[in-house]
């Protein structure tokens, strides 16, 4: 689904993609994000430069890493989140469903 992205006031739509998992990040932005904005990585700085609204350039810092300090999963924790949500759906599904029985046949199985 393609969503409104809006990084440094530079605007554009771009796909998102939906992980159900309790992620740190507000957004993770692929090469289809990078190529219309002009993104440039700087590995030695940890940033991005793109192209500003008027053309000039744009310096865009890293998600902060004191950000993670609370967030540190193991993949046992990881499992056990998806396992919920999937369960969930599954029930909400059965909730949704109406199985309709004829008169005649109830309780002749």
């Amino acid at each position: 689904m393609d969503i409104p992205v809006n990084v440094a006031g530079v605007k554009i739509m771009d796909m998102a993609y939906l992980t159900g998992i309790d992620v740190t990040y507000d957004l993770l932005l692929s090469r289809r994000w990078m190529e219309p904005v002009g993104a440039e990585e700087n590995f030695q700085c940890c940033h991005f430069t793109i192209d500003g609204p008027g053309g000039e350039k744009l310096v865009v810092p890293p998600t902060k890493k004191d950000m993670f300090a609370d967030h540190s999963w193991t993949q046992e924790e990881l499992d056990e989140q998806i396992a919920e949500e999937e369960i969930e759906e599954v029930e909400e599904e059965l909730d949704e469903r109406v199985i309709d029985i004829p008169s005649g046949q109830q309780g002749n199985e």
